[in-house]
């Protein structure tokens, strides 16, 4: 099973586990922008102190690849972290399912 997961999965600070494809990126043409999801777990597992990410620092991920349109970055972000207002930076998900309005209704997040 870990094999499984090894191939799928990129571990985010020894903890978290994040799909290495999303559906929002399947076709041959998207593809190449799973990578930028890449740079910013490798980021937060260097910086493993770190639970948010300003959006200058977002920026710097992108300087040997090509840079992603506003639309793209947004979708590499979203499936990683939420924006934190109070921070003004994305924050990285907590990989656990969140609560939501109703009683006992679960929001899946994309970290696992």
């Amino acid at each position: 099973l870990d094999l499984v997961l090894n191939d799928i999965c990129w571990v985010v600070k020894s903890n978290r586990y994040c799909l290495k494809q999303i559906t929002e990126f399947e076709h041959a043409d998207m593809s190449m922008f799973n990578e930028h999801r890449e740079k910013i777990v490798d980021w937060f597992n260097t910086n493993f102190d770190k639970q948010h990410m300003k959006k200058n620092v977002v920026q710097q991920q992108w300087k040997k690849i090509t840079k992603p349109s506003k639309d793209v970055q947004q979708t590499v972000m979203q499936s990683l972290c939420d924006w934190d207002d109070a921070e003004l930076a994305w924050a990285l998900k907590s990989g656990v399912a969140a609560k939501k309005h109703k009683k006992n209704d679960l929001k899946l997040l994309r970290l696992v």
